[in-house]
């Protein structure tokens, strides 16, 4: 559920959701993160891993500190705008955008 709300949350502000699993190798890893000019990324119950090594900022996401006052923020996603980058093992190294 948390991974579900971070994606919509990610893709409502306007920015694109990067899956990364931390237990990829450190060079990939720097890969996924200078191609993509990550600034921040969502930390589920403080899994930050080697990402925090990596001098990205981790904006901590509890399921529980979640506002329940009704606000809806604003809706900053485009049509044009780039929703997800994700990258896969093939051969090109390139991301399936």
């Amino acid at each position: 559920m948390e991974l579900i709300i971070g994606m919509l949350a990610i893709i409502k502000s306007g920015c694109c959701y990067v899956p990364i699993d931390e237990k990829y190798p450190l060079k990939r890893l720097e890969y996924m993160l200078a191609d993509t000019d990550m600034k921040f990324f969502l930390s589920f119950n403080g899994q930050e891993g080697k990402l925090r090594e990596l001098n990205i900022e981790p904006i901590p996401f509890e399921m529980n500190e979640l506002s329940r006052d009704g606000h809806i923020p604003v809706n900053r996603s485009s049509e044009k705008g780039l929703a997800y980058v994700i990258y896969t093992s093939g051969t090109t190294g390139k991301p399936k955008v």
